[in-house]
């Protein structure tokens, strides 16, 4: 009996030291998941709200202002050119965007892709990355100002990134702004289809009421959340230890739960087998029958 009890505390005290490691684990690679929602919200946020008025300057030196754009929509994304993967994947996305709506970009909408590394991304660095994607740049611009416009236009739009040692962590999104100069719509992720851009720009255009911002689902928040930059390779990768973590600690929690149902549900079989042997033992005995 008492071995079983050892057995049992030990079987216990293992099984409470695993989940402690693994919470532990899971508090240092959750805090890199909870800036990103954050980071989330703050783009919910901003919806609706008008985009201020901000000089940038363009692929050829030119200087424009964010408040040119009302009249048609915009199809506005930040990205820098240090970026290994992800700015890189958004550009061409959203070129196969911008090449199935033809000639409506130009005529009915117009597409900006501004740089959040202005330190960085001349001009003339901008034009030569938007080569890859576009030659007419009076209908796409590439664009960058000084670090302190950057910083106001990225909070206007709820576009996240943070300085790194090598490079940027930044959320994945391009935002929609309506005729009127208002963010109408955030589109997520790096694998977006034309439609995801193309459905909210003409409903912008036809002066369609914006949709109510949602939640993401959970595969949304998965390509969002799962992706991290790695500093040594300055590349957005996988964030493995966080899904490591995640699932063995979903494996536990549940092991631990299965065997407290186990346990104490034996237990409690024992331990009525023993209230009953008890009630036999000393329940009061019939007296002998005397016909």
């Amino acid at each position: 009996m008492k071995q079983q009890q050892t057995k049992n505390i030990i079987s216990v005290t293992v099984l409470i030291c695993l989940l402690l490691t693994v919470n532990c684990l899971l508090l240092t690679n959750s805090a890199f998941a909870e800036i990103k929602e954050v980071a989330v919200k703050s783009s919910y946020d901003v919806v609706g709200q008008k985009l201020g008025n901000y000089t940038l300057i363009d692929q050829d030196g030119n200087k424009f202002n964010t408040k040119d754009f009302a009249g048609k929509p915009v199809v506005l994304s930040l990205v820098y050119l240090g970026c290994g993967h992800a700015c890189s994947t958004i550009t061409l996305q959203l070129n196969n965007a911008l090449n199935v709506a033809g000639k409506d970009l130009g005529t009915k909408f117009r597409a900006v892709t501004v740089s959040f590394d202005p330190e960085h991304d001349t001009p003339k660095k901008l034009k030569d990355f938007g080569k890859n994607f576009t030659d007419d740049f009076r209908q796409w611009r590439f664009a960058t100002s000084d670090k302190k416009t950057i910083e106001n236009l990225s909070k206007n739009l709820g576009f996240y990134y943070e300085k790194l040692a090598t490079g940027y962590d930044h959320i994945n999104m391009v935002t929609i702004i309506d005729t009127q100069g208002r963010i109408y719509k955030q589109v997520y992720g790096l694998d977006f289809k034309p439609e995801d851009i193309l459905n909210p720009v003409y409903q912008a255009m036809k002066l369609i009421k914006a949709p109510q911002s949602t939640q993401l689902s959970v595969m949304d928040k998965l390509k969002l959340f799962c992706y991290k930059y790695d500093e040594s390779s300055g590349q957005y990768k996988l964030n493995y230890g966080l899904i490591v973590t995640l699932s063995i600690g979903s494996i536990l929690q549940a092991a631990t739960i299965i065997w407290i149902i186990i346990y104490v549900w034996g237990k409690g079989k024992k331990s009525k087998g023993i209230r009953q042997e008890f009630i036999e033992v000393f329940k009061p005995k019939e007296p002998p029958s005397i016909l």
